[in-house]
């Protein structure tokens, strides 16, 4: 099981490089797939949710969640260079790091409070589902404003 994750993510990422090298050819902006990614992210934990953390559930979940990683991982650095604005590429890349070291620091000690929490009143199920809706929420926000 817990291998999974990387056994998925290896032949997947050769699949999805490259479609994405496709698409990216021809002008589709770097973040539609970070979206994607995050949409699939939110997907894997709303399964989680309603899987009710039943083994196939959760092999599937992971599944999908394989899929994400391999459209949003290697999105990062491209999104971020292609940053509007006139700054040097370093900056932006200096800029990837940070939003990176905060948000992985940050998410995975507030998320790790929220499952705890969640897990010691018997609310597993909901924690996933909150996190994948919110998850639906973030990226349904993001695609109200135009995506260069």
């Amino acid at each position: 099981m817990f291998t999974l994750n990387a056994i998925c993510v290896v032949p997947l990422q050769t699949v999805v490089t490259a479609r994405t090298r496709r698409h990216l050819a021809v002008g589709t902006a770097p973040t539609r797939f970070l979206l994607l990614g995050l949409l699939l992210y939110a997907g894997s934990f709303v399964l989680m949710g309603t899987a009710g953390l039943v083994y196939g559930g959760v092999l599937v979940a992971v599944v999908v969640f394989s899929l994400a990683e391999t459209f949003a991982t290697p999105m990062v650095d491209t999104a971020f260079a292609a940053l509007p604005g006139t700054r040097p590429l370093v900056e932006s890349f200096n800029l990837r790091q940070v939003a990176v070291t905060l948000g992985e620091s940050l998410g995975s000690f507030s998320g790790g409070a929220l499952y705890l929490l969640a897990r010691s009143h018997g609310a597993v199920s909901l924690y996933w589902t909150v996190l994948g809706a919110f998850g639906v929420a973030v990226a349904a926000a993001y695609r109200r404003e135009p995506i260069s």
